[in-house]
């Protein structure tokens, strides 16, 4: 759990950040717009891309225990 707290708490550290300097930058609102477009974009597929990984160490994790219960199992 600590890491996912981590890994959360970067992501939206990092989110509220580019929000904050996009939106104080002086340039054009069109630009401003596309701007949070492109990095909205990039933040959710950062995302999708975090939980990918969090979801294939929890699976590893979850085989790791799975495997060592059925060892335990057979040796009693």
């Amino acid at each position: 759990m600590e890491a996912s707290k981590i890994v959360a708490g970067a992501v939206i550290g990092a989110a509220i950040g580019l929000a904050v300097g996009i939106l104080f930058s002086p340039a054009k609102g069109t630009v401003v717009r596309r701007r949070l477009k492109r990095k909205g974009e990039d933040f959710a597929q950062d995302v999708e891309d975090s939980l990918g990984e969090f979801y294939d160490d929890v699976s590893k994790t979850y085989k790791t225990v799975v495997d060592e219960a059925k060892k335990i199992a057979t040796k009693a």
